[in-house]
């Protein structure tokens, strides 16, 4: 398949998703819980923005990390997965429901 016919394919998709949406939002204009499905589409759609942003910015933060904290014996991933590891483990210590002793 000729890189045209791919470019053309795409946008054929993208168009048709767009006229979609389009139509879904109209369609649920008039619907009785429109205002919730108006709320929870612009909460996904802030999610999906907010999401992509971070991952464009997650390989500056690595490269700048692995700058500030070179490990020779651990690879940037596995010490950035570890300090997850360490927070969550410290956050689910703290929130731990404690059994009185018997």
């Amino acid at each position: 398949m000729s890189l045209i016919a791919i470019k053309a394919l795409a946008i054929a998709v993208i168009l048709l998703v767009a006229f979609g949406g389009g139509l879904a939002a109209l369609r649920t204009r008039d619907a009785d819980n429109a205002e919730r499905l108006f709320s929870l589409g612009s909460v996904f759609g802030g999610g999906v923005f907010l999401g992509a942003g971070l991952n464009h910015m997650l390989p500056d933060a690595v490269e700048q990390f692995s700058d500030l904290y070179p490990a020779p014996d651990m690879s940037t991933g596995t010490a950035i997965s570890s300090g997850r590891g360490m927070r969550c483990a410290a956050i689910a210590r703290r929130t731990a429901v404690r059994t009185p002793p018997a």
